[in-house]
């Protein structure tokens, strides 16, 4: 019969691993990529039909506020939010049409 401390070390041991595959899966779910789009009046990145807020950063506050309604190529990464994706900024440029 296990004992309360084998009982408590197996508990976290597993706790640890579900960790490491949630952190994992996020890591998956977030690699860079660069999409060629134009800023709304809303703060969002449209590209390819799709919406993409942009994340509360001084980079993505600077794009979202002094580039609307221009053609620009974003990289960063997304994630998923509740209901709409999310780019954190790394770089942008202006982009001709």
């Amino acid at each position: 019969m296990d004992t309360i401390k084998t009982q408590y070390t197996k508990a976290l041991l597993t706790c640890l691993a579900l960790a490491v595959i949630v952190a994992g899966v996020a890591y998956a779910q977030s690699e860079e990529i660069t999409l060629v789009g134009e800023i709304n009046d809303a703060y969002q990145l449209v590209a390819d039909n799709e919406v993409y807020d942009i994340d509360d950063t001084p980079l993505g506050d600077d794009l979202a506020q002094n580039y609307i309604s221009v053609r620009v190529k974003v990289t960063g990464t997304v994630q998923q939010g509740e209901e709409l994706r999310i780019i954190r900024v790394k770089s942008f440029e202006s982009v001709d049409e």
